[in-house]
């Protein structure tokens, strides 16, 4: 039974991450009147902002709070370096940069940082209340309070 409740929190929270990614999209679509196919390299920037950071030992929320600064920086960058001059241009000319800048971000980062898939690990300290325990089966899974026993 726990399974299926860890499987029904995993399955919400990617939805939720897609529907959020996807009201960014219609939001900027219904502001500026562009499609911007860069928008995923912009989150993208975010999780390897956090992956960057997650070495000095700040708090996840600070690196968190840390990567969507970055996001926003890099997508205000986007549109001055990108969109803003071929903005009054024709709808064809705005949809080859999207797609020109989208995949210049995706080479700097396989340049840069790597062609793996990086995760951001997480301390035993870095939610408030929670720690981390062994599982069933010697999984790790994570625990509120102190009392391990319900692991």
């Amino acid at each position: 039974m726990t399974a299926f409740i860890q499987f029904v929190i995993d399955v919400l929270s990617l939805g939720g991450a897609y529907a959020l990614m996807a009201l960014g999209l219609v939001i900027v679509y219904g502001i500026l009147k562009l499609v911007n196919f860069a928008y995923g390299e912009l989150i993208m920037v975010a999780g390897y902002t956090m992956y960057l950071v997650s070495g000095s030992g700040l708090p996840w929320l600070v690196m968190a709070v840390v990567a969507v600064f970055m996001s926003i920086l890099a997508g205000i960058a986007t549109d001055y370096v990108a969109f803003r001059p071929v903005r009054a241009k024709s709808v064809t000319a705005v949809l080859i940069t999207s797609f020109a800048f989208s995949t210049l971000l995706q080479n700097a980062a396989l340049l840069f940082i790597s062609p793996r898939p990086r995760n951001v690990p997480r301390s035993a300290g870095s939610w408030p209340g929670w720690s981390r325990c062994s599982g069933s089966g010697g999984s790790a899974r994570w625990c509120r309070g102190s009392d391990w026993s319900r692991c």
